[in-house]
């Protein structure tokens, strides 16, 4: 993991899948486990993990995360919901907002309302992939307060997933610490330090939308779909151009 003290690092999540990819590939020199699966959280993740799919050739799937906050406050997030009903709390974060148990039960369940309508939205009749016994790259864009890797990757637990492996290409100071129940291994490319946000170590952190994690999900067949499709994924070089570039 490489130390940064100042200035974007990657020019877009296209350039940061392609350097996550290519420290997998070194990681995992003498082979992955056998129907290992990338799996990438909805929004900037899934730009990041069609990047390492892509170079790795792997099949990819998506888990729907959705931050915790109070309605028109987004910055105040308090922690994240995913898929299967799980969630993450960014520690203290409701005392320093000053949200009570009852509101924060409140939040929680409407949270969880919505994401699965967001859920519906995106899939549209695409089931998970299977990640049963299986080992799963976890990918997103950044890690900050960890609490969207922590539900997510609970989700994938969920799920049956025997063994995750969450890599980000850059990640706070404070993140290894963040993830450590969440995910059997970790990596980063970069811990910058001071830190602040993930969107600073980016000269493009351009919104990704629910409407392009869904054409993922419907235009790659090969790499997302129903389990009958894992097995024979498209084979791409390791330096091909990914398919989904031009999304992003």
């Amino acid at each position: 993991m490489n130390k940064n003290t100042g200035g974007a690092v990657f020019k877009d999540r296209t350039e940061a899948g392609r350097a996550l990819a290519d420290h997998l590939a070194d990681h995992f020199a003498s082979g992955l486990p056998e129907e290992t699966l990338v799996v990438g959280l909805t929004g900037g993740g899934v730009a990041v993990a069609a990047e390492v799919a892509t170079r790795l050739e792997l099949p990819m799937d998506v888990v729907v995360v959705q931050r915790l906050h109070r309605s028109g406050q987004p910055t105040m997030v308090l922690g994240s919901v995913a898929e299967h009903g799980t969630s993450a709390m960014v520690p203290g974060a409701w005392d320093r907002y000053l949200v009570g148990p009852n509101e924060l039960e409140d939040l929680i369940r409407r949270q969880r309302l919505r994401l699965r309508r967001r859920t519906d939205q995106i899939r549209r009749g695409i089931a998970p992939l299977s990640c049963r016994g299986r080992t799963v790259l976890l990918i997103t864009d950044g890690l900050a307060s960890g609490a969207s890797a922590r539900a997510a990757g609970a989700a994938v637990r969920a799920r049956g997933a025997q063994h995750i492996f969450l890599a980000v290409p850059v990640s706070s100071p404070a993140g290894p610490a963040a993830v450590a129940l969440a995910a059997d291994e970790f990596s980063s490319l970069y811990s910058p330090e001071p830190f602040r946000s993930v969107g600073e170590w980016y000269a493009d952190f351009s919104e990704v939308t629910d409407e392009q994690v869904s054409a993922v999900l419907h235009g790659t067949s090969g790499f997302a779909g129903p389990p009958s499709l894992v097995s024979s994924p498209p084979s791409f070089s390791t330096g091909s151009a990914s398919p989904w570039a031009t999304m992003f």
